[in-house]
């Protein structure tokens, strides 16, 4: 909820995303990835950076630490910011934004609808990456205890072993996976 309503911070902000300009960006450049999620599809930020052809430390202090660069002079920031805002602008779902094509403005119940949903695309984009990395650890736990079951001995990082002191069932077990991988 509390994304949603900060979500709709931002339309509010941006005029409903008719308005993404470099003032709006400079005062609250934690809106990025909102505007980033805004988009069809969503745009992750090296995407972003590549679409607008902008700086990409400029991007990157934007998403993680809220911040403008000061690095760059007040005629570089206005254009970057300018060409992101363009691109969000541009790209932004219709689908979500039903009023962007249209005379009238948008309904409180639509600004509520798009927010809701671009919240739930900010909470995802969060929890994707944790849920993968909870999911190869539990792949990668079923493989080695698939391994140890059939008498496989697991080398850490580092380690090396020599190919004599390989057994035939290692070999064999190599060779297996690699003639399988030929023959897919």
């Amino acid at each position: 909820m509390q994304t949603t309503r900060d979500v709709e911070s931002t339309l509010k902000a941006t005029d409903n995303l008719k308005n993404i300009c470099p003032t709006i960006l400079k005062s609250n450049p934690e809106v990025l990835p909102t505007l980033r999620m805004s988009t069809c599809p969503p745009l992750a930020v090296d995407r972003l950076i590549g679409l607008a052809g902008v700086n990409n430390n400029l991007v990157k202090s934007m998403e993680n630490e809220h911040k403008i660069p000061n690095r760059l002079s007040a005629e570089v920031q206005d254009s970057e910011l300018r060409k992101i805002g363009e691109i969000i602008e541009r790209m932004a779902d219709p689908d979500i934004f039903v009023w962007l094509n249209r005379i009238e403005p948008a309904t409180d119940t639509e600004i509520h609808r798009a927010a809701t949903i671009v919240a739930d695309r900010l909470c995802g984009s969060v929890a994707n990456p944790i849920i993968r990395n909870a999911q190869e650890k539990r792949q990668l736990s079923a493989i080695r205890a698939w391994l140890d079951a059939r008498g496989y001995k697991h080398i850490p990082s580092g380690e090396h072993t020599k190919f004599n002191s390989l057994s035939f069932r290692h070999i064999r077990f190599s060779y297996e996976c690699s003639h399988k991988a030929r023959r897919w």
